[in-house]
């Protein structure tokens, strides 16, 4: 539910399991929503071009509203929160249902490739040698966020409480409002609960298609050992009909 929730909300791809290290250049097949890596491309092969896009403030999805938002400022006696002490601040969620999921990521920046021809042309080569199966997905994108928290409750009644060095207003009981790095300090009846710094909620890239018939006008232009890198990308930029390629999560 989280992976689908994510890409249907976003139209990326969501890392699973939320703080596994997903960077350019990987290597993956897909099931449903769902990514597994299974390589990367070389270094020597991809020599990838790296450039940023703009910053996105933040992200935020939930599959359900039936749970509760605390926060506690610092030196607030909060009675509903059992695992913070009088000077810590912090937010706690109170989850009705059992499959609960919340996505929060905050300061988030846009890495991608610049030139995905070196990536086109070495998937090409792998797949003709026999050594990469159609479907093979390679990351060319990714988003980076400063932190981003995932909760997915396994139980009625879950609870997690946060803490944060921030200073938060007690009548401030919104997700927006908690500023600061958040640590889990308790949690009961959860399936996930994590907060990731300077991780990769989100990712796209290119798929290799499942269904390969011979395309020459771009085959030929990849795999042609006399054109550069540069000429290559100009060249398969806007084609599609014979394209064997095509973009997986990217908005």
């Amino acid at each position: 539910m989280y992976s689908e929730g994510l890409y249907q909300q976003y139209k990326y791809l969501a890392t699973w399991l939320p703080n596994t290290n997903v960077k350019l250049g990987d290597i993956g097949l897909l099931k449903g929503a769902l990514w597994a890596r299974s390589g990367e491309i070389p270094p020597s092969a991809s020599k990838l071009t790296v450039r940023q896009g703009a910053r996105i403030p933040s992200l935020e999805w939930q599959n359900t509203n039936k749970f509760v938002m605390e926060t506690k400022a610092a030196g607030e006696l909060a009675p509903g929160f059992t695992a913070l002490a009088m000077m810590d601040g912090g937010i706690a969620y109170r989850f009705d249902k059992a499959g609960a999921i919340i996505f929060r990521a905050e300061d988030i920046v846009a890495e991608e490739v610049a030139d995905t021809a070196r990536i086109r042309r070495w998937m090409l080569n792998e797949h003709r040698a026999g050594r990469l199966d159609p479907g093979s997905v390679a990351v060319t994108r990714v988003l980076r966020a400063k932190s981003f928290i995932v909760l997915i409750t396994n139980s009625d009644g879950a609870r997690v409480e946060m803490r944060t060095a921030a200073t938060v207003g007690p009548a401030s009981n919104t997700a927006a409002a908690v500023r600061g790095r958040l640590e889990i300090a308790r949690a009961t009846g959860m399936f996930v609960h994590l907060v990731v710094e300077n991780g990769v909620p989100l990712f796209g890239g290119l798929r290799l298609r499942k269904s390969l018939l011979r395309k020459p006008r771009v085959d030929d232009v990849l795999l042609d050992a006399d054109v550069d890198d540069a000429t290559a990308q100009v060249a398969t930029e806007g084609l599609h009909d014979d394209d064997p390629f095509e973009l997986i999560g990217l908005a």
